[in-house]
């Protein structure tokens, strides 16, 4: 596996919620891909990470969210495209909860990371509301975040595996 780019979505400098998009490049047989390899790989720990971590490393900056090495396949919940599409766009519609202003930034976002998702058609997702903070699946940086997704898909035709990491810290 190859980190191919990265592309990291903000509705403004000052927003503090945000979309880290990877995508990386399969170097051996498809049909020996196993998601559970990645998140206990180096992929995961260092070449994954928000651009932002990356490019700022005396900032202390919220790490991501779970633990790779905790993941179990039984912890990811399947989406199809429309599945997801329909999740996200009711993730903060509950605006007595998130607020509205929350709500438009997270519509926003999703705007932008749209056009992005032309090659899913399943995705494997994390979500923070999922675990609580004793949950050995989460890092420390738990309370740092008001919401943490993590998607993952995996294009067959074109050998790419693709991580959209979106949180709002």
């Amino acid at each position: 596996m190859k980190l191919n780019k990265q592309l990291f979505l903000t509705n403004d400098t000052l927003s503090s919620d945000w979309i880290n998009l990877s995508e990386f490049d399969i170097l051996s047989d498809i049909n020996n891909f196993n998601l559970l390899d990645f998140f206990n790989s180096k992929y995961y720990t260092n070449e994954f990470l928000n651009l932002k971590i990356k490019e700022n490393k005396e900032i202390d900056f919220p790490k991501p969210l779970f633990v790779g090495c905790n993941i179990e396949i039984s912890k990811l919940k399947v989406y199809n495209r429309n599945e997801l599409d329909s999740f996200l766009l009711n993730y903060t519609s509950d605006v007595s909860f998130w607020g509205e202003i929350f709500h438009n930034n997270f519509i926003q976002l999703y705007k932008k990371l749209k056009p992005h998702l032309d090659t899913l058609s399943q995705c494997y997702l994390l979500d923070k509301e999922e675990f609580d903070i004793e949950s050995s699946i989460v890092t420390d940086s738990f309370l740092y975040y008001d919401y943490y997704l993590l998607f993952i898909w995996i294009d067959i035709d074109r050998m790419k595996f693709y991580t959209c990491e979106w949180a709002c810290d």
